[in-house]
């Protein structure tokens, strides 16, 4: 078939994917990256726990690969936005979030620490909290997105804990945190397209 003939036919199959809502925030290809960060927060755990390494540098080294997979998984979702704009608006988004949201975060427990006397972690309770629900909620109300449902109830979870949490274990507790919920996040993408082929998966994988 020629090359012009097969274009023309992914380009139908992603016009009639958007009408049936089958453009979906994710596909398989997500999964390597959610695994890795899973792995590496797991791995974590015991190191922030039994050892006396420098938490934040363990941090870093653990989530380093997820990490990477997860740039690497962006740069796809960039390339293919044409042919999956519902994948490529989630990436998008979520970046822009995580670019404002860190000064916006660093600004309010500062705020809160100089203007009420809070402390860094109450200050970051509030915020993980406000998250966990607003995840929470996107989870309820849009079908595409029930992945979000473990992330919001974990971080609530943490959130009400952190009071009852010492400095040095809240690193270990947050990694946990972080580990179930790109786990149980993995486990649902990976439920919802076992039976996805074809074109869907060519495009997911970075094929043309």
């Amino acid at each position: 078939m020629p090359n012009e003939e097969i274009q023309r036919l992914q380009d139908d199959l992603t016009t009639m994917r958007q009408v049936m809502r089958l453009d979906k925030p994710y596909d398989a290809g997500d999964i390597p990256s959610l695994l890795l960060i899973g792995l590496g927060a797991s791995v974590a755990v015991p190191l922030l726990e039994f050892t006396s390494w420098h938490q934040g540098m363990t941090m870093i080294v653990a989530l380093a690969p997820g990490m990477t997979a997860f740039l690497y998984r962006y740069m796809l979702a960039k390339r293919n936005r044409v042919k999956r704009p519902a994948l490529w608006k989630e990436y998008r988004v979520a970046a822009f979030l995580g670019v404002c949201a860190t000064p916006l975060v660093v600004g309010w427990i500062w705020w809160s620490q100089h203007q009420f006397g809070t402390t860094r972690e109450a200050a970051g309770a509030s915020i993980m909290f406000c998250v966990g629900a607003v995840l929470s909620g996107f989870g309820v109300l849009d079908s595409d997105r029930r992945s979000y449902l473990s992330g919001g109830f974990f971080l609530i979870a943490f959130a009400l804990v952190i009071p009852w949490l010492t400095p040095r274990q809240m690193a270990p507790v947050g990694a946990g945190v972080l580990a179930i919920v790109s786990l149980a996040t993995t486990a649902f993408i990976w439920w919802q397209t076992r039976n996805d082929v074809g074109p869907r998966t060519a495009v997911s994988c970075g094929h043309d």
